[in-house]
C-alpha cells in the first residue's frame, strides 16, 4: 500500500520566540543548585512576577517546592503525582497569585495558557531540545517579553550549546 503524503514546511516551526531572552547559569562542581536557584529568582524578583520553575522528575519537584517553601518563598506543586482536582486547585491558584513560583514537571510545558508568566526558569535542563521549546514557551506569550533561565550542569553542556547555537541564528530546536 502507497501512502501519499504531503509535506508542508513552515517557516518559524519549532523556533524559540524572538522576544524572550535566554540565559544560562553554569553549576559548578560542588555549588547547590538549590541556592543558586534562590540567587536567580532574587535577581529576577520573583516576589513581582510569575515564574515557572521546571523540574525533570515529581522527587525533583516535590523537594524543591519544599526548599522554597522553607526559604520563604511561595511555591505551588503541579505535578502527575497530583490528582486532578488537585492540579486544577494548584494551577487556579498560581493563576490567581502576583508573586508565585509554579514547580513543575513536564506536565505543565503543553496545554496550559497562563498570558502573564514573565519568567521560566529550567532547574533541571530537559532532556531534548523540543521540551526545552514547550518549556519557554510558557513566557513571553501574547507577543509579551519574557526570559528563560537554564541552570546548566557538565550533562547538559552539549545539549545547552546546540540549543543556544540554534537559538542565536534562528534555526528550529529539533
Amino acid at each position: 500500500m502507497v501512502v501519499n503524503m504531503n509535506v508542508i514546511e513552515v517557516e518559524g516551526l519549532h523556533q524559540a520566540l524572538a522576544h524572550v531572552k535566554h540565559h544560562t547559569v553554569t553549576v559548578g562542581h560542588g555549588e547547590d543548585k538549590m541556592v543558586l536557584l534562590t540567587q536567580i529568582l532574587d535577581k529576577y524578583d520573583a516576589t513581582c512576577n510569575k515564574t515557572i520553575i521546571f523540574c525533570n522528575s515529581i522527587s525533583s519537584c516535590q523537594a524543591l517546592a519544599y526548599f522554597l517553601d522553607e526559604a520563604g518563598i511561595q511555591a505551588i506543586s503541579y505535578h502527575g503525582d497530583l490528582n486532578s482536582r488537585m492540579r486544577l486547585s494548584n494551577l487556579n491558584a498560581f493563576r490567581r497569585e502576583g508573586n508565585a513560583c509554579l514547580v513543575c514537571t513536564d506536565i505543565a510545558a503543553r496545554g496550559i495558557d497562563i498570558p502573564d508568566i514573565a519568567h521560566v526558569v529550567m532547574f533541571d535542563y530537559p532532556l531534548n531540545p523540543v521540551d526545552y521549546l514547550h518549556r519557554s514557551g510558557r513566557c513571553g506569550r501574547a507577543d509579551r517579553h519574557g526570559t528563560v533561565t537554564s541552570l546548566i550542569s557538565k550533562r547538559d553542556q552539549v545539549l545547552s550549546d546546540a540549543i543556544k547555537y540554534a537559538i542565536e541564528n534562528r534555526m528550529p530546536l529539533e
